[in-house]
């Protein structure tokens, strides 16, 4: 098997296992919809609740060191001659000079609308979120 197709089997079993994932936890919230308590359980344990981080023996300093400090020089580094940025001012017209509350329905709205794109650093696929929404603001309402 050549390089290209080796990516492309890999691609096909990650495909085929984030549809696996997908429809487990789909069907897990379906199946929970009328139970609450069994279904705050299971996106508790989706978050991972409970669990010990699996990075607890990286300290501070190697997370400051390879996360940020390395970051941070070598993007210095390769912006270093860069020439210096220019600001304009922002045209007269339309400012944000006050915030609005939203309703319990707006925020439910937005989050509908948000893509189901999601990467392994959420703690909450998209999609999971979108599905349990409504029915974690409908505790709000009671409040």
């Amino acid at each position: 098997m050549n390089c290209r197709g080796g990516v492309h089997a890999l691609g096909v079993l990650y495909e085929s296992m984030q549809g696996k994932c997908r429809g487990f936890w789909t069907e897990t919230v379906e199946s929970e919809r009328a139970h609450h308590a069994r279904l705050w359980r299971s996106v508790d344990q989706l978050l991972g609740h409970g669990r010990t981080s699996m990075a607890s023996s990286i300290d501070v300093e190697t997370v400051n060191k390879f996360f940020f400090a390395d970051k941070v020089a070598k993007v210095r580094a390769s912006t270093d001659n860069a020439p210096q940025p220019t600001y304009t001012h922002a045209p007269p017209g339309p400012s944000l000079r006050e915030f609005s509350t939203l309703s319990v329905d707006d925020i439910i709205s937005g989050v509908r609308q948000l893509s189901d794109k999601s990467s392994a650093a959420d703690s909450l696929p998209t999609f999971v979120l979108k599905q349990i929404t409504a029915h974690c603001w409908s505790y709000h309402r009671l409040f």
